[in-house]
């Protein structure tokens, strides 16, 4: 075979491998997953003590307070995962992101009042993360 038609074979191997290849990412949030949430998910998924006392005070308040601030992890993690959907080669680990989204916005469905600010954003991603899975 020529060297063209042992590239273009490589290509099309590497193509057709390449979602099979692809595992489930970890549950934590990787350092590019983190940039692409919103601020105080990054200040909540963080390691301990990477934030000030202060910081987190702030952010508790802004989102609602303590009982917000308890499950918002989870909600961030929604988010994460809606994210991963997006970007995954495979129809069965985009799938399995838009399930993990759906159980996380879950959480924080059943343990946030309704009149919290992020409930009704949290009740809406829960639906985006439904409706894709019926077209994944």
């Amino acid at each position: 075979m020529s060297i063209q038609k042992n590239l273009v074979l490589g290509v099309l191997i590497a193509v057709t491998t390449l979602g099979r290849a692809e595992a489930p990412l970890p549950y934590s949030a990787s350092p590019m997953e983190l940039i692409a949430l919103p601020e105080y998910c990054q200040v909540r998924l963080a390691p301990e003590g990477r934030y000030s006392s202060h910081v987190v005070s702030m952010w508790t308040a802004r989102v609602g307070g303590r009982d917000v601030w308890l499950h918002i992890h989870h909600y961030c993690h929604g988010i994460k995962f809606m994210n991963r959907a997006q970007s995954t080669m495979t129809r069965q680990h985009k799938q399995y992101y838009l399930q993990q989204a759906v159980r996380e916005f879950d959480y924080v469905l059943s343990r946030w009042s309704k009149d919290t600010q992020l409930w009704a954003d949290a009740a809406m991603r829960k639906q985006m993360a439904e409706m894709f899975l019926k077209f994944a």
